[in-house]
């Protein structure tokens, strides 16, 4: 009987063996693999939500169907958090986002964009970093750029987690080189999640749109706003550049801008000199009012590029009935650049106009220095008795406004009339065509004297006379001075080293701004020096330039 159970137990056993030998073996055979599907249900976003990072206010629940209204320039965070099954608890399981064309990430878990292990709230591995560009052309963003940290994101979740939650871990920005002036502009599948498993590579995938919320506009900054020219000559220094940043622009497309002009004066051609180095092409004129239109064009090749510079030149025709010493106003406006890939497509437009000035002068012999008063205003950071510190106690900037030189030139500068300062030093207009004079001079001690040119200091716009070089103690105060200047230059410019602290927008004003401390070279015509012990009142000085 025991034998019988053990034979009957051991075929039992043998079965058993074949048939799992069987069951191995087919699953090396083709077409009879056995597939085991992996569950993924429950693996799945609970939250998707778009912050202003500053502020911490919500701006959008994706999840909820809401569409982000966002703004270049402010950094956003992208809260999430998903549930894992009980049965993908223990399994690798992925975080991705996708970041579209027009966005990059700031921030990210663990403070790192280096892939490898890391510390955060829901995640142990930084799989791979965004180092894309989207499908953006020409090379842009550069590699290494800020704006490069675009594209594909892997978080590994942290095993045995069931909900996973990043709050304020990673940033982005919107990339301002895509936008257009559409306060409704979309930007497209800008934002991409999905989670995966060793095993599925896609779940749960959600992509959704964002809107840039602001007019993204080009606007005109006039750089010379001023020109004087004689009857029968053109305009060669009226300029005014584009604000408003680089862009991603439409191959083939058009950049275009117009000028107003009188009708009596003729357009010779707009320049561009930063961007496209050449002339614009002359698409339409219009007439009305006296006043002719002119719109001009350049070929947009396709580029990721900045901002251009305009250079107007007109003429004023020799047989010009106008009277010497009138003025007449170039107005650029309308200046449009195309954008990339936008949607809609309404590209950048100049929201306001460059207007310039141009005086006529008629004459057998015209002349025409301009100049920008002069400022007595110093702080009172040297205030001290004898400090060898000197400061600008007072400045004029000087203009040849002509393509011709000037009737020679005298300077005569009566110095610091109240006593306050010690003088060491004064500047006086300076070309490489100039030919000086003797310098005559003064001091407060008594002492004068006539002093070769060959002791000045000569660089950029200025030549400057010191105390120590007329053989005067350092704080022998120089109280008057006279120099033949000669010509002054065709089209010498002291005035335009300064641009940046003059109202250059309106031609009128004439102020530099007080406070203005530049080396004397940037200064033709300055007093240096510090104020006696004690005194810290205006620097009065008279000058005369004849």
């Amino acid at each position: 009987m025991n034998s019988n159970h053990r034979l009957i137990k051991g075929m039992q056993r043998l079965f058993t063996f074949l048939l799992s030998f069987v069951i191995v073996i087919a699953g090396f055979i083709p077409g009879k693999a056995v597939v085991w599907a992996e569950n993924t249900t429950g693996f799945q976003f609970n939250k998707v939500i778009v912050k202003d990072s500053s502020t911490g206010v919500q701006v959008a629940d994706l999840l909820n169907g809401d569409i982000p209204e966002l703004k270049a320039g402010v950094i956003y965070s992208l809260d999430v958090e998903y549930a894992v099954p009980s049965s993908l608890q223990f399994s690798n399981t992925y975080f991705h986002l996708n970041l579209g064309n027009g966005a990059y990430i700031t921030t990210l878990p663990g403070s790192t964009f280096t892939e490898g292990p890391i510390t955060a709230t829901g995640f142990e591995e930084l799989v791979k970093t965004p180092t894309g560009t989207g499908t953006s052309p020409y090379g842009y963003p550069t590699t290494g750029s800020a704006q490069a940290r675009n594209g594909e994101l892997i978080y590994k979740t942290k095993t045995s987690l069931t909900n996973v939650a990043s709050v304020g871990e990673i940033s982005f920005s919107i990339d301002s080189a895509y936008l257009n002036q559409d306060p409704n502009q979309i930007l497209t599948n800008l934002i991409q999640v999905s989670l995966s498993t060793d095993a599925t590579p896609t779940v749960d995938a959600r992509s959704f749109n964002a809107k840039s919320t602001e007019e993204f506009r080009y606007n005109f900054w006039t750089d010379q706003s001023t020109e004087t020219i004689n009857k029968g000559d053109t305009t060669i220094s009226l300029m005014a550049s584009i604000t408003g940043g680089k862009s991603l622009t439409e191959a083939g497309s058009k950049t275009t801008v117009e000028i107003e002009y009188p009708s009596d004066i003729e357009l010779v051609s707009l320049e561009e000199t930063q961007l496209y180095h050449r002339n614009g092409t002359v698409v339409s004129t219009t007439e009305s009012g006296g006043i002719k239109t002119t719109k001009l064009e350049w070929d947009e090749p396709g580029s990721y590029s900045g901002t251009p510079v305009f250079k107007s030149h007109v003429k004023v025709p020799a047989s010009s009935t106008r009277v010497s010493g009138s003025t007449f106003n170039i107005v650029l406006r309308n200046f449009k650049k195309t954008i990339w890939d936008d949607t809609p497509n309404v590209d950048r437009t100049s929201s306001n106009v460059s207007t310039m000035i141009v005086k006529m002068i008629d004459g057998v012999d015209p002349e025409q220095v301009t100049s920008h008063a002069l400022t007595y205003t110093a702080v009172n950071w040297a205030y001290q008795k004898y400090d060898t510190y000197n400061v600008r106690l007072g400045s004029m900037l000087i203009k040849n406004e002509l393509t011709t030189p000037t009737k020679p030139k005298t300077i005569e500068m009566t110095i610091d009339e109240t006593d306050t300062a010690i003088i060491r030093g004064v500047t006086i207009p300076y070309h490489t065509d100039m030919v000086y004079g003797n310098i005559y001079w003064t001091s407060a001690s008594g002492a004068s004297g006539v002093a070769s040119s060959s002791i000045l200091q000569k660089s950029n716009v200025s030549a400057l006379i010191t105390n120590t070089a007329l053989g005067l103690d350092i704080n022998d105060s120089i109280k008057f001075i006279k120099v033949d200047l000669g010509t002054i230059s065709a089209q010498y410019d002291g005035v335009r080293p300064q641009r940046d602290l003059l109202d250059t927008w309106n031609p009128n004003h004439g102020f530099i701004s007080e406070g203005e401390y530049y080396g004397w070279s940037y200064i033709p015509n300055g007093v240096d020096g510090s104020w006696k012990e004690g005194i810290n009142t205006d620097v009065k000085t008279a000058i005369n330039f004849i």
